[in-house]
């Protein structure tokens, strides 16, 4: 229902109701919606929705099962640039992980 509302506002250039739908839509992502939601995010300018679903699949263990969703099929599919910048953000992620936990051994 945020999602269409979201959409609606931006159409109708209402930038208090999108702000707070993008806000809600934030902190409700979870497995099943957060490739479909970033995809939208992505197509439709919404960065700071955008930087949430990115900042939500950070951990390895809902990565991986965000991977075995159709949104995220679909994500492959047809937003290949956003799946590169998605792993990027990933491996740089468990990069840093790595490089602190070797730091503090």
């Amino acid at each position: 229902m945020f999602r269409h509302l979201l959409l609606a506002a931006k159409r109708y250039g209402i930038r208090s109701l999108s702000a707070i739908c993008e806000r809600v839509l934030s902190e409700c992502i979870d497995v099943e919606t957060a490739a479909a939601t970033l995809a939208m995010a992505h197509r439709q300018g919404f960065e700071k929705l955008k930087e949430a679903c990115f900042e939500f699949m950070m951990d390895p263990c809902i990565f991986e099962l965000v991977q075995e969703t159709k949104g995220y099929f679909k994500l492959e599919c047809w937003e290949t640039s956003l799946v590169e910048d998605l792993w990027g953000k990933y491996c740089g992620r468990r990069d840093i992980g790595i490089f602190e936990d070797l730091l503090t051994a």
